[in-house]
């Protein structure tokens, strides 16, 4: 049996990106630690390097994770301790 990843498309994506925007759920937070980060969509899977001090929108799931956008079509979950808000 093979494991097929469904990677989201950069539609899909956009929309998610653009209703949290709309809803207010994005914020702005630095990068506190730089390092590989993995992201994925459509076009591109592979890890991208971020620089600390990166200023990045941030959606908050809970006290433990955040979801950063690099750009409407990239995104990738980072710990809240990795960012701080702005």
């Amino acid at each position: 049996m093979k494991y097929v990843r469904h990677h989201p498309s950069n539609e899909e994506l956009s929309q998610a990106y653009y209703q949290a925007k709309n809803e207010g759920k994005l914020k702005p937070a630095k990068l506190l630690v730089g390092g590989d980060f993995y992201f994925r969509n459509s076009d591109f899977v592979g890890k991208k390097y971020l620089e600390p001090g990166i200023i990045l929108e941030t959606e908050v799931y809970d006290n433990t994770i955040g979801h950063v956008w690099l750009s409407p079509i990239e995104c990738e979950f980072v710990l809240i301790d990795e960012l701080e808000f702005i």
